[in-house]
């Protein structure tokens, strides 16, 4: 059995790994305190949330974030927050060593790590087209009678030449974005159980 304790803010308290349950809790710092003398005494706490080994599919570390990932049962997961990559890393590490298990370490290509970005550029572009075709029928013919959505109102009213504007800008925030994202290394280990 393994523990790690830490009480560091927007950490998780305690995590256990016994090699058969994966434990997690966040009790004051009383509680803990008697936790702390259980599992000194070889004792795990009652109460804590676990997942049995069995139901944990896989266990990814992002070295860019602070928590490691568990997935488990169907589609649920749970993060293990820890702040601290020495001891992420140890986590990781622990569980690695369970059997049947595999690691595989992926270093995400440009795209991968810029596909959210490119996909708020595509949602802007398809809202910037409709904004600019709309406000440029508001300014040569007018408006025909009719109902029409607020956005479309909203950027119909803001005239062409600020909804140009408005796409230039929003544009070069997310150029920037994907520019600092990209020159980031971002890699993952996955921890799969079998």
């Amino acid at each position: 059995m393994k523990y790690w304790i830490n009480q560091e803010p927007g950490n998780d308290k305690l995590i256990i790994w016994d090699g058969n349950k994966l434990y997690k809790a966040n009790p004051k710092e009383h509680k803990l305190r008697d936790m702390e003398y259980l599992l000194k005494k070889g004792e795990i706490p009652e109460g804590l949330f676990s997942i049995y080994k069995m139901h944990i599919k896989r266990v990814e570390m992002d070295e860019s974030k602070n928590y490691l990932c568990v997935y488990f049962g169907g589609e649920s997961y749970e993060h293990l927050r820890v702040t601290n990559s020495e001891i992420k890393k140890e986590i990781f590490d622990e569980l690695s060593k369970t059997e049947n298990t595999v690691e595989t370490v992926k270093e995400l290509t440009i795209s991968e790590k810029t596909r959210i970005q490119k996909r708020a550029l595509i949602v802007l572009t398809v809202l910037f087209l409709i904004g600019l075709i709309f406000s440029l029928m508001i300014e040569t013919v007018g408006l025909p009678e009719g109902r029409y959505p607020v956005i479309l109102l909203f950027l119909g009213g803001l005239g062409s030449k600020n909804v140009i504007l408005f796409y230039l800008i929003i544009t070069l925030i997310i150029g920037v974005k994907i520019y600092f994202v990209s020159k980031t290394s971002k890699i993952i280990h996955t921890l799969q159980f079998k």
